[in-house]
């Protein structure tokens, strides 16, 4: 299921089109001064109808074609803005700065919303979409788990280690075995985050339903709790079947617990795809009624939202409330 938005195509104004045609430049500077315009960079801005509402991939996009606008050749897209085009996700805000492979060119250095990347670029590890020059998926996906951090990076391979996933533009691309990944890290042989990559590979699991799924399994690890059966499908007697995104049956002394842990993005209640013609409130009751189900096979629920999964202490004592325990001893740090 493809979560996110196509890609913003809307027409780039380039001051050096103006220079061309006998102008100045300055009718570029004028719709940016008026507000019809929003600057992307030194020369480059787009019409700014929607600005406020389109989301910040897809700002971060524009910039992507706003520098491919003012290179003299066509660049090679990589790490995260690879991750774009792939249409893999990240943990947190896409980054300032749009990222490159210099792929042997001298001379050129990090500067002005543009990051240079000097690694060894093999032909094999180039591929194009929609036109645009960018590093295949197994290359984008070392780069990443070797740059981000480990939440960020697990997001990311959780996504792209999929049997098949929807690009923005629709098209289906085959997901990158988690053993690739790790022959490939070897491969490579010692690099710069090749341990991090390393861990984040071993620790990504393609069943994971949600980008905030992944982000509170990683957090979960995290706080030292034991490691949940993930996507565990429930059949009841009425033949209606429940998949939770968490499941724990842990001993604790003469008790066990039974315990189920639940995302809740606001996308749930929101996007199209998930309402199936419902109003918002009918989606709220049918999750209510799902509940009740879940609670009748001897369950307790935990539930949390974006805000809890990104605040570690918040999750961790969400849980703690709920009953669940620490594995001992178990106290990783990232």
């Amino acid at each position: 299921m493809n979560l996110y938005s196509p890609h913003d195509w809307r027409p780039l104004y380039l001051g050096r089109d103006a220079r061309f045609l006998g102008g100045d430049g300055r009718p570029v500077q004028r719709l940016v001064g008026s507000g019809q315009a929003v600057r992307l960079r030194r020369g480059v801005a787009v019409d700014a109808t929607g600005w406020d509402t389109i989301s910040d991939r897809d700002r971060y996009f524009l910039r992507m074609r706003a520098v491919e606008a003012t290179r003299k050749s066509q660049p090679v897209y990589s790490y995260e803005s690879a991750a774009v085009l792939w249409g893999l996700p990240i943990v947190g805000r896409w980054p300032d700065e749009v990222h490159l492979m210099a792929a042997g060119k001298t001379g050129v250095h990090s500067k002005n919303g543009v990051t240079w990347h000097h690694d060894r670029l093999p032909d094999e590890d180039v591929v194009e979409i929609e036109g645009m020059l960018v590093t295949g998926l197994l290359r984008t996906l070392i780069d990443v788990a070797r740059t981000a951090g480990f939440l960020s990076a697990v997001a990311t391979l959780d996504y792209g280690t999929k049997p098949k996933f929807i690009l923005p533009n629709g098209m289906a691309a085959l997901g990158i075995d988690r053993d690739i990944l790790l022959d490939r890290l070897d491969s490579d042989g010692p690099t710069r985050g090749a341990r991090a990559a390393r861990i984040a590979i071993v620790f990504c699991d393609s069943r994971s339903g949600s980008v905030g799924e992944s982000l509170s399994r990683g957090q979960i690890h995290l706080c030292g709790f034991p490691p949940p059966e993930l996507q565990v499908s429930f059949v009841h007697e009425d033949g209606q079947e429940d998949i939770t995104d968490f499941r724990w049956v842990q001993k604790q002394g003469n008790r066990t617990l039974r315990l189920l842990g639940e995302f809740d993005g606001k996308v749930k209640y929101t996007r199209d795809a998930f309402m199936n013609g419902r109003t918002s409130e009918e989606a709220v009751w049918s999750e209510k009624l799902r509940e009740d189900r879940l609670r009748g096979t001897g369950h307790g629920i935990a539930r949390w939202i974006w805000a809890v999964a990104l605040r570690r202490e918040s999750l961790k004592r969400l849980l703690l409330a709920a009953g669940l325990r620490p594995e001992p001893g178990k106290c990783p740090n990232r």
